[in-house]
């Protein structure tokens, strides 16, 4: 966990780029501005929500692998 947390913004950029809808919260929402949402990712989501959801979406079903 510590180690992904210099790579936050590259998951607000990968989950901007890959998905459609936010996938933090309990209700999708749509955003379609990719600044929009990346904001919304980067304010709405606290810093260590994002790095739990990236750990066990990301990491553990090895979709994506970040530098």
């Amino acid at each position: 966990m510590y180690h992904l947390a210099g790579h936050r913004e590259k998951i607000i950029s990968y989950v901007v780029d890959n998905f459609e809808r936010c996938p933090l919260g309990a209700y999708p929402r749509l955003i379609s501005d990719k600044s929009e949402y990346a904001g919304h990712l980067k304010w709405s989501h606290s810093k260590r929500e994002l790095l739990s959801w990236a750990y066990k979406n990301l990491i553990q079903s090895q979709i994506a692998i970040l530098p």
